[in-house]
């Protein structure tokens, strides 16, 4: 059976929603392809390769946004980074899990700037994990930030 990488490139993704036009009256793939550009692998992670970056709108948190068709046939607002991973894993997102962008830079990116996080826009470095280990990964970071924080007001202080 065949099986897609886990981070797919530029080129297979615009093959695969190409193919998928073919069969959908809807053509969402083309408009999709038309908001998508190759942007540069992470610094801190060139294993992954080069993200796929939105173009298109975003929504409040900087993530970009897509009108895509349920499977009802409904027009529908989706995140595009979770449009896309339903195109490359027709039975969704796991039970009990959640998308994770692996590009995400956890130094540059403090709840303080979190829309500004430069890994927003990307929409092909994403995978499924468990819900308590995606919050647990945001705790980590909030309590890191609020200990250098209190130790530069105490340096401030003496």
């Amino acid at each position: 059976m065949f099986r897609f990488p886990d981070y797919p490139d530029y080129d297979l993704i615009v093959k695969h929603l190409r193919y998928l036009d073919v069969r959908n009256r809807y053509k969402a793939g083309a408009r999709f392809i038309a908001k998508i550009e190759i942007g540069e692998p992470p610094w801190y992670a060139p294993q992954l390769g080069a993200c796929i970056l939105w173009t298109g709108a975003p929504d409040s948190k900087g993530y970009g946004v897509f009108r895509g068709v349920s499977p009802e046939g409904e027009s529908k607002l989706y995140s595009a980074y979770l449009w896309l991973y339903h195109q490359f894993h027709p039975e969704g997102v796991p039970e009990g899990y959640e998308l994770h962008h692996e590009c995400h830079d956890e130094w540059r990116c403090a709840p303080q700037i979190a829309k500004d996080c430069p890994h927003r826009p990307c929409v092909n470095h994403v995978r499924p994990i468990t819900i308590r280990e995606n919050r647990s990964r945001d705790t980590r970071i909030a309590q890191r930030l609020a200990r250098q924080e209190l130790r530069a007001r105490e340096y401030v202080q003496l």
